[in-house]
């Protein structure tokens, strides 16, 4: 059979008949074209919009789930072990083997006794539960059909949909145990709140449900500072825990969303509300009968008579014998949390106290106690015109070279009370002569405006009309009442002279000054005196300070040059392990380069091994150096001074500003070295490592300041930095014996 050829053309299909036409389309109306326009692109912008928040979304919530797989898997859990304390702060001091001990326990003074979950009756269990956390045993730390609801009924409250009906919290019992345990009781912000999550999701992979319910009842608040359910049941029934009925039960299981509100004291009725739905919920959930239902909420709860309660402004902090240095640590702490984290002083008081908080202070527990023996002991306190009760004051602070604070006093006799005004710390005053090495003579040596020789005029540099008297005098005077002429920086800074290191600051400037001290020694009330006189406060010691912050300053003296910010802690860890504030990499700033140091060092070895003013500080087992002050009007006595293992600082004076009879002579300074020999009574005599590059030693003719010619007839060896050596005497007649540098010099600051 003939194949018929594939490859002829279809015929093409040609309809006939009369054509269709289309039908036109209406054409739109300029609106209506608008309209079309902006419906599309309000489409396409939700759209896109809509996909853009999917896309996020999903982002978003991949992100976060892994976020909190990664904390819970590495947030460190919470040690129900340490809960029985954690309404406690813990204060560390350091051994004499250095090992970190416990020098202080600091509370509210709560009212309360751990008891075991056995020791406490089934229905005070279940009044918690079922009031508080229905689903308790079938969470796993989160009840988030009730979180959810909490955050749909927090909407509807904002927007005033539906019945308006209480609001109610979605945290479950976990959640307010970790609550409780971190102290975060009034800070409720988001990040806290989702902390709190994470640690309750953690504790419950840990713990058994009786372990963290057992917690959580001795650790709830009860309010009339009372802690836990055998502390409330003493407390509103005047019976243990065991012995509490159905009611008191239900009574004491609704107070804490608000124990102030809803204690059965001070608002009965609020409670028995309260209470009787908790029986209702009991009931609910079969663990009452209707029988025990009924009697319960028909059984009038008796409480005990209202005078057993203390107000909340009654409430004492539990002190036992607390230090001077422990009421420091404590301020400290509480200031920097306020600094750090923006809290109020009262939050950061109260997460102090009652989250479990570990402080490792910087306490010396040997130095604190041996400074105490002497500072309470009334012996050491007697001295013509005075004896133990009408002595001035006196506050004592030591600290080492790495700004550490290693014992504190603040006041002398027995400390009887805690976080009272400590001298130490909270007194800003005028140090006196103790001011000169840090705002005269080592920033115009560190500048090579003097050497150790350069020889000043001892004399008036103004005259000024006393306040006191109205009539005019010769200022500034010198504690000898008389003017020496000629003498060399060292003999100034040893024999405490008052005019050099006012003519020092003013050709330093007083600005130049003032930064220094603050902007580079700490000194956080300075403040600069615009008078005609400003340089007082520079100079000579009239500008306030505390003890802490001189004794901070003269660190440099003694450690080649560094400021160390002072600190009386190293850090501070929650009951986590968290570190809260951590002190431990403060920053070591050179102020001053090491060759000023060293010759400053000598300068204040003058001062007290050479017949200087602060004579009575001088040992023959360890160098020291230093200096003493005095503040106008004779108000306060001081004496800060270096050892090479300690820089310390000591000031009497009494809190009226009353001014110090000069018949009692210099016993601060004896107590500075009794204190100081009690305490390095253990370790090896020694005298300063000092770094001596840059630093030469060379005779120097006392009458020009320079180095010793052949011709000079009296010298004396001292110690110069390499970079601003004097020239070689060649005479004794200034203008032929001094360079012409040396003269520009001397010119500037005479």
């Amino acid at each position: 059979m003939e194949r018929k050829n594939s490859n002829k053309p279809v015929q093409r299909v040609v309809r006939t008949g009369k054509p269709v036409k289309k039908r036109r389309k209406k054409p739109l109306t300029k609106g209506q074209r608008v309209a079309k326009t902006i419906f599309a692109t309000i489409g396409k912008v939700l759209l896109t919009s809509f996909l853009v928040m999917v896309i996020t979304g999903c982002i978003v919530g991949t992100a976060l789930t892994i976020y909190v797989l990664q904390y819970v898997d590495s947030e460190p859990v919470i040690q129900l072990s340490e809960v029985e304390m954690s309404n406690s702060g813990t204060i560390f001091g350091i051994n004499a083997q250095g090992d970190y001990e416990v020098v202080q326990q600091i509370s509210r003074g709560a009212k309360r006794e751990w008891v075991s979950l056995s020791q406490i009756p089934q229905d005070l269990q279940d009044a918690f539960v079922y009031f508080e956390d229905e689903r308790f045993y079938s969470h796993e730390g989160v009840d988030f059909k009730r979180t959810f609801g909490a955050v749909l009924n927090e909407i509807l409250n904002l927007f005033h949909i539906g019945s308006g009906g209480d609001r109610f919290g979605g945290s479950t019992i976990t959640q307010q145990l970790v609550k409780n345990i971190n102290g975060d009781i009034y800070n409720r912000t988001v990040e806290v709140k989702i902390k709190e999550i994470m640690q309750a999701m953690n504790l419950e992979r840990n713990y058994s449900k009786d372990q963290i319910l057992e917690a959580y009842l001795n650790i709830a608040g009860l309010h009339f500072n009372t802690i836990g359910v055998q502390a409330g049941a003493n407390l509103y029934f005047g019976k243990d825990v065991s012995e509490l009925t159905l009611a008191e039960c239900a009574s004491l299981a609704v107070i804490t969303k608000s124990p102030k509100n809803y204690n059965p004291i001070s608002n009965p009725e609020a409670n028995k509300t309260r209470r009787d739905n908790c029986l209702k919920k009991m009931l609910e959930f079969d663990r009452i009968t209707q029988e025990e239902y009924e009697e319960a909420i028909n059984t009038p709860v008796v409480t005990v008579d209202q005078s057993n309660t203390e107000s909340e402004e009654e409430q004492e902090t539990t002190t036992n014998k607390q230090s001077w240095f422990v009421d420091a640590v404590i301020e400290d702490v509480i200031d920097d949390l306020v600094e750090q984290y923006d809290y109020t002083e009262e939050y950061a008081e109260e997460k102090l106290y009652t989250g479990g908080w570990k402080v490792y202070s910087t306490m010396e527990i040997q130095t604190q106690q041996r400074m105490e023996a002497i500072f309470e002991n009334d012996d050491n306190f007697n001295a013509s015109p005075y004896n133990s009760e009408t002595m001035p004051q006196a506050s004592m602070v030591i600290m080492d070279y790495e700004g550490n604070v290693r014992g504190l006093i603040g006041g002398r006799g027995e400390k009887d009370q805690a976080r009272g005004f400590n001298r130490a710390t909270m007194a800003y005053r005028g140090f006196g002569s103790t001011i000169k090495p840090l705002s005269a003579y080592t920033p115009a040596l560190e500048q090579n405006l003097i050497t150790w020789s350069t020889v000043m005029m001892d004399e008036p540099v103004m005259e000024i009309t006393d306040p006191k008297t109205g009539e005019k005098r010769q200022w500034p005077s010198n504690y000898s009442k008389k003017y020496n002429g000629p003498v060399s920086i060292v003999d100034a800074v040893r024999n405490s002279l008052n005019t050099i290191p006012v003519q020092l600051v003013q050709s330093l400037g007083v600005d130049n000054s003032y930064k220094f001290m603050k902007d580079e020694l700490g000194f956080s009330k300075l403040v600069k005196d615009t008078s005609q006189i400003g340089e007082d406060s520079m100079a000579l010691g009239s500008a306030a300070t505390n003890l802490v912050e001189l004794t901070a300053a003269y660190q440099m003296f003694g450690n080649g040059g560094y400021y160390v910010e002072p600190t009386t802690y190293t850090k501070v860890v929650d009951m986590s392990g968290k570190v809260i504030l951590d002190n431990t990499k403060r920053e070591k700033k050179q102020v001053i380069s090491t060759d000023t140091a060293t010759v400053m060092n000598r300068m204040l070895w003058e001062a007290v091994n050479n017949g200087g003013t602060g004579a009575r500080a001088a040992s023959s087992k360890w160098e020291v150096v230093g200096k003493s002050g005095t503040s106008n009007d004779y108000i306060d006595l001081a004496f800060a001074g270096c050892t090479p293992y300690y820089v310390a600082s000591i000031r009497y004076g009494f809190d009226d500003n009353s001014a110090i009879s000069n018949k009692m002579g210099r016993h601060d300074i004896s107590l500075w070295k009794t204190v100081m020999e009690s305490v390095q009574q253990d370790l090896p005599s020694k005298k300063f490592d000092l770094n001596m590059t840059g630093v030469v030693q060379e005779r120097y003719c006392t009458e020009t300041g320079l180095l010793a010619g052949s011709d000079c007839t009296s010298t004396k060896t001292g110690y110069f930095r390499e970079s601003n050596i004097p020239a070689v005497c060649t005479g004794h007649d200034g203008a032929q014996s001094t360079s012409d540098s040396e003269q520009s010099t001397v010119s500037a600051i005479q």
